[in-house]
């Protein structure tokens, strides 16, 4: 069950040098679960365009070496694009190890589609794969995308909600600075051909804040959201000042030519995966028991129990286009409906509305004043 390469790499590569360029090392915990939630099957081809050093193409080789399938045809249907020099070469050595053939990993930028000569890469980027994993890199410190780079991108526009439908439509403007993430969810679903399964991690904020809305807009009319996990925050923290507390989210989904009204999604928040503060690995994990729960949900999209290791959200039941899982929890609509016998309930922005209570910023009492007075403190 270990990955030795994966472990020399994070041990001896400077993770500041790697943050900078967004270049956050998957830890095994959630690589293993979106290669076994998505379950290659023999011939079916899979890319991570962002492979960085290629642990998701590793769980995915040794996954389809449990299934029997030969070294050769495992290695021919894998593929991974890389921007770092030395990370492709890594990656390269990584699915080596597993099919002992040469890999089809390649030097290059996805975005740009271009590899380290500046020449055309070659992999067809337009409904291609079977299967799509990825990481893609996040970071404010990343600049991406020449003009003609761009123009191929639906999400390197601007977007303006319309406010009677809620609804996205995209504009003719190009955003200044697109972040690397957001064109790699489209570049993710370009390469999917009908049918075709993806499983990516993206920041939560980017499936939850409203100026990423037009993101989770465009995910839900080219895809059928399959499931979302929400992780705890450390699960990218590794040790000191190694690693990111960015707080991340497992996703899966399906290409699919009609995308099916209100059909039902799985969520989930784990609370135990990862490192702690000093980056040592937790000896809990939620996951093997989310996993359990969602093959339960893929077998008959019901589930025997519902806590916060597995819950079915309806889509239409998604509001303003928050993905985020917890934003869901059960237990939350649980509680409320306990009060609601008893007590008003009463929701901040009718108080806001009706002029009674007001949000600035800047007027943060304190960690030390938490929990020391009769009125709540709400943090937004």
């Amino acid at each position: 069950s270990s990955d030795p390469l994966s472990d020399l790499y994070q041990t001896f590569v400077g993770t500041e040098v790697r943050g900078n360029e967004g270049q956050f090392f998957t830890p095994p915990q959630a690589v293993n679960w979106i290669i076994e939630a998505i379950n290659p099957q023999r011939g079916e081809s899979i890319i991570d365009p962002a492979c960085g050093a290629g642990s998701f193409l590793f769980s995915a080789a040794r996954h389809l070496k449990k299934a029997k399938v030969r070294d050769a045809q495992i290695a021919k249907s894998i593929y991974g694009v890389e921007k770092d020099n030395y990370l492709s070469k890594l990656a390269n050595t990584h699915l080596s190890l597993v099919t002992l053939e040469h890999s089809n990993i390649i030097c290059g930028d996805s975005i740009e589609r271009t590899n380290a000569n500046n020449e055309a890469i070659k992999i067809d980027f337009e409904s291609s794969f079977d299967i799509v994993v990825a990481n893609p890199p996040f970071g404010s410190k990343i600049k991406v995308g020449s003009k003609s780079a761009k123009e191929r991108f639906d999400l390197a526009k601007k977007w303006l909600k319309d406010k009677e439908t809620g609804q996205y439509t995209i504009t003719d403007k190009f955003v200044t600075n697109p972040s690397p993430q957001i064109l790699f969810i489209e570049i993710c679903l370009k390469l999917l051909s009908d049918g075709g399964r993806l499983g990516v991690v993206v920041p939560e904020s980017m499936i939850s804040n409203a100026s990423s809305g037009h993101v989770v807009n465009y995910l839900m009319k080219n895809t059928q959201l399959e499931a979302v996990i929400g992780m705890p925050e450390n699960l990218f923290k590794t040790s000191g000042k190694g690693g990111t507390h960015t707080k991340v989210c497992l996703l899966i989904s399906s290409k699919v030519k009609r995308i099916p009204k209100n059909y039902k999604i799985f969520m989930a928040e784990a609370k135990w995966c990862g490192n702690d503060s000093r980056g040592n690995t937790i000896p809990h994990n939620d996951l093997p028991k989310i996993l359990d729960r969602y093959m339960e949900f893929k077998s008959n999209k019901s589930l025997k129990s519902i806590d916060n290791l597995g819950y079915i959200v309806p889509s239409e039941s998604i509001k303003d286009f928050v993905l985020a899982p917890r934003y869901y929890d059960p237990r939350i609509s649980k509680s409320l409906d306990s009060l609601s016998d008893t007590h008003n309930l009463i929701s901040i922005q009718s108080l806001i509305d009706q002029g009674l209570l007001e949000i600035r910023r800047g007027d943060e009492v304190g960690k030390l004043a938490y929990g020391t007075g009769d009125i709540p403190f709400i943090r937004h």
